[in-house]
């Protein structure tokens, strides 16, 4: 009963040949979601929606879950604000935030951690 994320390999080795997959490994979803750096972008064009949108930010880990605003002014130069870094963010709150009146363009996206990796010649 419990969601996973699986890591896996595909194959295809002809064309005629149906593609295979290989389980490599497997972790549990809420094990993914705790080490994950989030970042949720969304529109607003009514200052209204900004206390909505307040009122149902969790707060999370440090630096696990960034929430950016564009408000929508309808100048040339649109303001784009960082509401934060230290949210709980989900597929849940994504929907809930979508239904506030005002709130456009609701993106949750998994942010990629920079490398550590390093060429060596």
């Amino acid at each position: 009963g419990t969601c996973v994320l699986l890591n896996v390999e595909l194959d295809s080795p002809s064309p005629e040949e149906p593609p295979r997959i290989t389980v490599r490994g497997a972790r549990p979803l809420a094990e993914v979601h705790s080490a994950a750096q989030m970042l949720l972008t969304l529109e607003i064009d009514r200052a209204e929606a900004l206390h909505e949108l307040a009122a149902l930010l969790p707060g999370g880990a440090p630096g696990r879950g960034e929430v950016r605003a564009r408000l929508r002014t309808g100048t040339t130069a649109e303001p784009l604000l960082r509401l934060g870094r230290d949210f709980q963010l989900d597929g849940e709150l994504v929907e809930q935030i979508a239904g506030i009146a005002g709130v456009h363009h609701v993106s949750l996206t998994a942010r990629r951690a920079a490398g550590h990796l390093r060429l060596v010649a």
